[in-house]
C-alpha cells in the first residue's frame, strides 16, 4: 500500500523485520529515498494492513458437525446437471436404489398374459447406443391399468400382437431398426420432447428427471450388466404412459401439432429406411491415399524436428509447451506457469514463426488420418455398409445430425477430402446428390421482404458475393474466394443469431471487426 514500494522490496522488508510493526519500528534504520516513502505512506500501509487482514474473532454460534461433508445429495445434484446440460458429468451419477422409482409389473410368458387396453406406451431396451450393432435387450408396455415386461423371444409376437393399438413409445427410429420390425407409432416422446425444449437425448433417464422421476442412467445400466432390467424397462415404460397427455396438451396448447404429426414424425421412417438403407464403403480405394498422407505426416514431423531442434511428440500438449515456450521461447510462460497450445493461443503466434504453421498442418492431416482413413472401417457392417445414425433430436437450430459414425463432415474443401469420398461408392450406377439451393436465404428474403435479397434471387445472382462486394464497397468482379466464404459465415451466424465474439471467433478476427461486418450487413 506504500506508493512507490513494490512486491519485491515489501517481501524483503517484512523477512528482514518480522512484521509491518517491526519495519515502522525500525524505520530509521532504513536509508535513502525507501525511508521516505516509508513515512510518508505509513497510513496508507496500515490501511492496506487493515484492508488485508481476516479477523477471525467473529462470534458464530456454529456446530461443525453440521457442516460435515457425508456425500452428495445426488438428486439434487442431478437436476442441477441436467439443467446445466452437462451430459458427460450426467453419466457418472449413480441413483441409489432406495431413491429409485418402484413399479409393479407382470412378466409375459406367452402372448395369452397380455391384455392390453388399445391406448398403450411401449420402451425397448437396447444394449448399445449405436443400435445398429446393439441388441434389443427386453421390451415393456404399459396401458391405463397395468405394465408388462416382454422377453426377447415373444418379441415378434407382441409386436404383431400391438401392431393396430395406438402406440406412444421413445426413440421410434431406435425401436424400428433394433427390432427390424415396422411399428407404427402415434407420438414418439423424443421428438415431442424436443419441440417442447425438454430433454430430448436418447437416453430417457434425462428427461424422467426433469419430470422428478429419478432412474438409472443408460450408461450406469451397461457398467452394471444390466442388473434389474425388468424393473428398468417397466418404470420408463409407465413413465411414458403416465407422461403422454401431459406433453400431448403443451404440443397443442403451443400449436406444435402440425410440425409433430405433419414434418417430424412421417420424417421418422424417412430416417429409419436412410439408416437402415446405408451407404457401400470400400477402405481398398483409399490404400493409396492412407500411404500419402502417412508420408506428409513423417515429411512435416521432420520439418518440424528440424525447426525446433529435437525430437518430441508434437501432440504431446506437455513436450511440445516445453519446446514453445522455454526452448524456443516463441510464447512467454504466464505466472501460472501452465502452457497452453491450443489452437487459439497458437494462432496469435503464428505469424512469423513456421514452426507453428506446420504444428497446424501436422495436426490437420493426423486429425484427417485418424477420423476418416483409420476410423471409417470400423463402422462397415456384414453388408459392406456404413449405417450412420441421424439425429433428429439434437441440433439447436432443427438441422439433422449424424454419429457413429458422422458422415455429415466428410471433408470437401480440399483435395485430400474429396479423395477420402472415393471410399463411398454407389450401391446401383451412382450417387445422386441433391441440394436447396440458399433455402434459408430465401426463406429469409421472403420473412424479411428484404427488396436487396428477392431481387438478387429474382436476378439469379450469387447472394454470398453480393453481399461480400456490399461489405466492402467493391465490385462483384473484386470479390475475392476469402471475401466470399468470410460473407457467407457473416450472413449465416445472423440467420442463427450469432454475437460479434461468436463470429469474430469463427473467422479468426477481432469482436470489433466482427461487429463492424454486421452493422454493415445490416445497413444493406
Amino acid at each position: 500500500g506504500v506508493k512507490g514500494v513494490g512486491e519485491k522490496t515489501a517481501l524483503k522488508l517484512l523477512q528482514d523485520y518480522g512484521s509491518l510493526d517491526g519495519i515502522y519500528e525500525n524505520v530509521n534504520n532504513i536509508k535513502g529515498k525507501l525511508q521516505e516513502k516509508l513515512i510518508d505512506g505509513k497510513n496508507d500501509a496500515y490501511m492496506s494492513y487493515e484492508i488485508a487482514t481476516i479477523y477471525r474473532d467473529v462470534p458464530l454460534n456454529i456446530n461443525f458437525e453440521e457442516f460435515k461433508y457425508n456425500g452428495p445429495n445426488v438428486l439434487k445434484l442431478k437436476s442441477i446437471y441436467e439443467r446445466l446440460e452437462f451430459y458427460s458429468l450426467l453419466k457418472n451419477i449413480v441413483i441409489p436404489n432406495d431413491i429409485e422409482n418402484k413399479n409393479d409389473y407382470i412378466i409375459v410368458n406367452n402372448i395369452e398374459d397380455l391384455k392390453i387396453d388399445d391406448n398403450i406406451s411401449l420402451y425397448v431396451e437396447v444394449d448399445n447406443v449405436n443400435y445398429h450393432i446393439g441388441k434389443p435387450l427386453m421390451m415393456s408396455i404399459s396401458d391405463k391399468n397395468n405394465t408388462y415386461v416382454i422377453k426377447e423371444y415373444l418379441f415378434n409376437d407382441v409386436l404383431d400382437f400391438i401392431k393396430n393399438k395406438n402406440i406412444t413409445t421413445y426413440d421410434l427410429k431406435k425401436n424400428i431398426i433394433s427390432l427390424k420390425k415396422e411399428i407404427k407409432a402415434q407420438e414418439d416422446l423424443m421428438i415431442s420432447s424436443y419441440l417442447l425444449d425438454l430433454p430430448s437425448a436418447n437416453d430417457i433417464s434425462l428427461l424422467m428427471s426433469a419430470f422428478n422421476k429419478n432412474i438409472i442412467n443408460f450408461e450406469t445400466l451397461k457398467k452394471n450388466n444390466f442388473e434389474n432390467i425388468e424393473e428398468v424397462v417397466a418404470t420408463k415404460s409407465r413413465f411414458i404412459y403416465d407422461i403422454k397427455e401431459d406433453l400431448l396438451d403443451k404440443i397443442k396448447k403451443d400449436n406444435l401439432e402440425n410440425i409433430l404429426y405433419d414434418i417430424e414424425m412421417p420424417l421418422v421412417y424417412v430416417l429409419a429406411e436412410m439408416e437402415k438403407t446405408g451407404v457401400k464403403f470400400e477402405i481398398n480405394n483409399l490404400k493409396d491415399l492412407k500411404v500419402e498422407v502417412l508420408n506428409k505426416l513423417d515429411k512435416i514431423k521432420d520439418e518440424i524436428y528440424n525447426m525446433a531442434g529435437s525430437e518430441f511428440n508434437i501432440l504431446s500438449h506437455k513436450q511440445l509447451g516445453i519446446v514453445l515456450y522455454d526452448e524456443l521461447n516463441i510464447i512467454n510462460k504466464p505466472r501460472n506457469g501452465k502452457y497452453k497450445t491450443d489452437s487459439k493461443t497458437l494462432q496469435k503466434y503464428e505469424k512469423g514463426n513456421p514452426i507453428i504453421t506446420k504444428i497446424f498442418e501436422y495436426r490437420h492431416l493426423m486429425k484427417i488420418f485418424n477420423t476418416y482413413l483409420e476410423t471409417l472401417n470400423n463402422y462397415v457392417l456384414e453388408d459392406g455398409k456404413i449405417h450412420t445414425i441421424f439425429n433428429q433430436t439434437l441440433t439447436r437450430t432443427g438441422r439433422l445430425s449424424s454419429s457413429e459414425p458422422n458422415l455429415q463432415n466428410i471433408p470437401t474443401r480440399e483435395e485430400i477430402g474429396k479423395k477420402i469420398r472415393l471410399g463411398f461408392i454407389p450401391s446401383n450406377d451412382l450417387i445422386l446428390s441433391a441440394d436447396y439451393s440458399q433455402i434459408e436465404l430465401r426463406i429469409l428474403a421472403h420473412i424479411s421482404k428484404s427488396e436487396d435479397l428477392i431481387n438478387a434471387f429474382i436476378n439469379e445472382e450469387d447472394i454470398h458475393t453480393k453481399v461480400a462486394a456490399d461489405i466492402h464497397g467493391i465490385k462483384e468482379s473484386e470479390v475475392t474466394k476469402e471475401m466470399r466464404s468470410m460473407a457467407k459465415a457473416v450472413i449465416f451466424g445472423i440467420v442463427y443469431g450469432i454475437s460479434e465474439f461468436g463470429l469474430g471467433d469463427n473467422l479468426q478476427i477481432s469482436s470489433f471487426e466482427a461487429k463492424d461486418f454486421i452493422e454493415k450487413y445490416y445497413e444493406l
